[in-house]
């Protein structure tokens, strides 16, 4: 998963994207309009981190950076 930084603080992060892309035959889906509406929500997701700040990390670091 990718943690987004605040524009206006570097060390505040605001947003969080999955990062691993959903994948066929990892998943159960149902019918294809199903698997294409995860891939949708992924690729909007990666499109939010155009021109940001980002980190790589668990949620694990992340729940450990809001709790600082």
């Amino acid at each position: 998963m990718f943690a987004i930084k605040s524009k206006e603080e570097a060390d505040i992060f605001i947003d969080y994207v999955d990062a691993d892309q959903p994948n066929r035959d990892d998943y159960l889906y149902t019918n294809d309009e199903e698997f294409e509406e995860v891939m949708t929500y992924y690729k909007e997701g990666i499109r939010k981190l155009e021109g940001r700040k980002y980190e790589r990390m668990s949620l694990l670091q992340l729940l450990e950076q809001v709790e600082k």
